[in-house]
């Protein structure tokens, strides 16, 4: 019977599908084709029959060795050989891939096992021959490498790609015949005249170390170099992992897997590390022990080319950091770094990340503003010479200084009766408060019936204007209880938060409590009471229910308050004619003015009560936040508080002695210091926070005790001190042992 073409076509499809995920089929046919078949041949082989070519199966995946590479004439400039991985380097690639998947560091984990995943999934698809890592010897991209090699040996011991070569005996062992293991591939443009030697020395030197197969094209455009890249695989395609993080200049709108521009060459962009910050690079880097470029050591934070990269202004060590910026045109190692700068990793605001990749037509700026020199004292951290080089080196980033500080001019005014600056100036209703106490009311918390998130959430969005929450106090539904806490908070903190024990029921007991605290009555709030009327819908008191008419007994001096109505619009230009009169214009804006106040009062915004100084709030999570929200965005004054995270590497022991030093030296300046040991996890780690109202202060302290703290011990440094990790997650591991980096 003879078949048409297109029948042919069909059962073609067809069998190689089947064979695609058919196990039967998949652990048969294994052995054969590898010693028989070149994965580009598989691949044509089954060309005909679908309109993509299919280099990148699991079946192809699971049966390739290794590549050869193809030089190309004038771009490529080096090929390593094309023989398979040492075995040595294979090993310690394994031996780091275990070591990160085994790794608890909460707040890492899930960051680094999301990018191992990302790596394998390309590794799985594509097969490592067509798996390329971009290599430059950033700091990205160091990470992006070992991410590689170590996601390549799983990927290599899950399908059985380190066999001996067809050539030797079946009695031969497995270690003794040739390495069929592919190698980590990655590519190197290269631009000899500008690079940094430091840059060259370590990609030659990792190169060796990890024994990776490394392509090096010079003096070529990226996207030409990345042509003869993929021609020199046949025209396969390929995919290529990037250091590239959310932020970057090229980011854009990159997802993990994102297909190269239409301008560029077609391949797939994989962005293992897109949703990393600054600080977990060197997280991972300093944790895991891994080398990267020495430059980063003397102040250089983003290495670009020797002609348009300096030592970070942000990380500067002497107060004269003008003279930073005229370390010469090279701005080599041997420029301006030594012991000038700071390490990259104790860059505290991530943002300055880019500041020293200087323009040249905004240097002259930078050198200009930073010559003014310095004004003011006290507070005003690190001369604002620095602040203004480093913004004026990250413009065009839209990116602000904060390693060098500003002057602290809205914190607390001992000339303005502690007011700060805002209130001063007429901040409306806003209070200038500092400390502040909490009195969470409810017999279900101390029964253990719920938890109580309403302290915690009142304590963060607090804290995020300054305030300082100094009691939290959980009581039962006790009239009595209540009264006495209330009225104790209130003579000692400036304001006080109720939550809890209001409403229409018998235990709603706050309310009375708090009256009496402060030594009122309660009767019917004439506002509170038309409030019901139009929440309910009645026309008199008389149709509200008793339960209804309770809520509307409040203190005898109670206020309730509400947000500001929003800004008014401004009306829209008339465009001038015979008719338009002054008066006229006066009509139209007033009639705007007016229809923005009638909406307003009909929007159903519920007060907040407030007695003396003390808020009283639900204790219903969702309506405690949104009351908070309104507090804190509306009615409290802002004070700022600096603030700073060590992450170390070590054991809580071992750094005693170091921060009682810092401790006894600075805390009578008002910085606070906070140590926190992680046990539970696999290595030591002790996260210590520092904070203070004076960015100076802070800026000192933190200083202080990194000079007094092993060097190889810190693995990052941040300008927040939150305990949670990359995502919001709470960090709640345990330090033990010692593990050296």
């Amino acid at each position: 019977m003879h078949l048409p073409w297109t029948g042919v076509r069909q059962i073609f499809v067809l069998l190689h599908f089947a064979c695609l995920w058919s196990s039967t089929w998949s652990f048969w046919a294994k052995p054969v084709l590898r010693r028989n078949l070149d994965h580009r041949a598989i691949g044509a082989a089954f060309a005909p029959c679908s309109p993509l070519r299919l280099p990148f199966t699991r079946m192809q995946a699971s049966i390739l060795s290794t590549s050869t590479a193809t030089p190309v004439s004038g771009a490529l400039v080096n090929s390593t050989s094309a023989s398979g991985q040492d075995r040595g380097a294979y090993d310690d690639a394994l031996t780091l891939y275990k070591t990160l998947r085994a790794d608890d560091d909460s707040s890492m984990a899930d960051k680094v096992h999301t990018a191992l995943d990302v790596v394998e999934q390309a590794l799985r698809l594509y097969g490592p021959s067509h798996v390329f890592a971009s290599y430059n010897g950033g700091k990205d991209a160091v990470v992006v490498m070992h991410l590689l090699r170590a996601a390549l040996a799983r990927h290599v011991q899950a399908y059985d790609l380190d066999s001996p070569a067809p050539a030797d005996t079946a009695s031969s062992s497995p270690s003794s015949g040739p390495s069929t293991i592919p190698r980590p591939r990655l590519v190197y443009f290269e631009q000899p005249s500008t690079e940094f030697p430091e840059v060259k020395a370590l990609v030659s030197q990792t190169t060796q170390r990890y024994d990776l197969d490394l392509r090096v094209y010079q003096d070529v455009p990226f996207a030409q170099g990345l042509k003869a890249c993929i021609e020199g695989e046949g025209g396969a395609p390929l995919a290529f992992l990037l250091g590239t993080r959310k932020g970057d200049p090229n980011c854009k709108e990159q997802e993990t897997f994102a297909p190269s521009s239409t301008w560029m060459p077609a391949f797939m962009r994989v962005n293992p590390i897109l949703s990393w910050t600054y600080g977990e690079i060197w997280h991972f880097l300093r944790r895991y022990n891994l080398p990267y470029c020495s430059l980063y050591d003397q102040g250089y934070t983003s290495l670009g080319k020797v002609d348009d990269t300096r030592p970070n202004p942000a990380l500067a060590k002497s107060r004269a950091r003008d003279d930073a910026q005229e370390g010469g045109e090279g701005g080599g190692a041997g420029g301006v770094g030594g012991g000038e700068f700071y390490p990259a990793y104790m860059l505290t605001d991530w943002d300055l990340e880019r500041a020293g990749r200087v323009d040249k037509k905004k240097e002259a700026t930078a050198r200009a503003v930073s010559n003014k020199g310095v004004e003011g004292d006290g507070c005003r951290a690190v001369e604002e010479a620095a602040a203004a080089a480093a913004k004026a080196a990250a413009q065009g980033e839209g990116k602000t200084p904060v390693m060098s500080a500003k002057a602290s001019s809205k914190g607390w005014n001992k000339a303005s009766g502690g007011q700060s600056k805002e209130a001063a100036e007429g901040g409306g209703s806003r209070e200038s408060v500092k400390t502040a106490g909490l009195v969470i009311i409810g017999d279900e918390i101390l029964k253990g019936k719920t938890s109580d998130t309403n302290s915690l959430y009142a304590a963060r969005r607090l804290r995020e204007k300054g305030v300082a929450v100094q009691r939290i106090v959980v009581l039962s539904d006790n009239h009595a209880d209540i009264e006495q806490e209330v009225r104790r908070q209130a003579s000692l903190f400036d304001v006080v938060i109720t939550s809890g024990g209001v409403g229409p029921t018998h235990d709603d007991l706050t309310i009375k409590a708090v009256a009496a605290a402060l030594g009122q009555g309660v009767q019917e709030n004439e506002e509170m009471i038309q409030r019901l009327q139009d929440a309910y819908g009645v026309a008199s008191r008389d149709d509200l229910s008793e339960g209804q008419r309770k809520m509307a007994l409040l203190p005898e001096q109670a206020r309730l308050r509400v947000p500001p109505p929003p800004p008014s619009p401004t009306p829209a230009p008339t465009p001038p004619s015979a008719f338009t009169t002054e008066a006229a214009t006066v009509a139209a804006t007033t009639a705007t003015a007016a229809a923005v106040v009638a909406v307003a009062s009909k929007t159903k915004v519920w007060p907040i009560l407030m007695c003396g100084n003390v808020y009283v709030l639900p204790g219903v999570p969702s309506f405690f936040e949104a009351k908070m929200d309104t507090i804190v965005d509306h009615f409290l004054n802002h004070f700022p508080i600096y603030t700073r995270k060590i992450v170390l590497g070590l054991d809580e022991v071992e750094i005693v002695e170091a921060l009682n030093q810092a401790v006894a030296h600075f805390e009578p300046e008002g910085c606070v210091f906070g140590s926190y040991p992680f046990y539970g996890e696999t290595r030591p780690r002790v996260v210590i926070t520092l904070e203070s109202g004076c960015e100076k202060t802070v800026e000192a302290a933190t200083a202080f005790l990194i000079e007094s703290i092993p060097k190889e011990a810190v693995l990052q440094v941040g300008k927040d001190d939150d305990l949670r990790g990359g995502e919001g997650q709470v960090l709640d591991g345990e330090i033990q042992g010692r593990h050296p980096l």
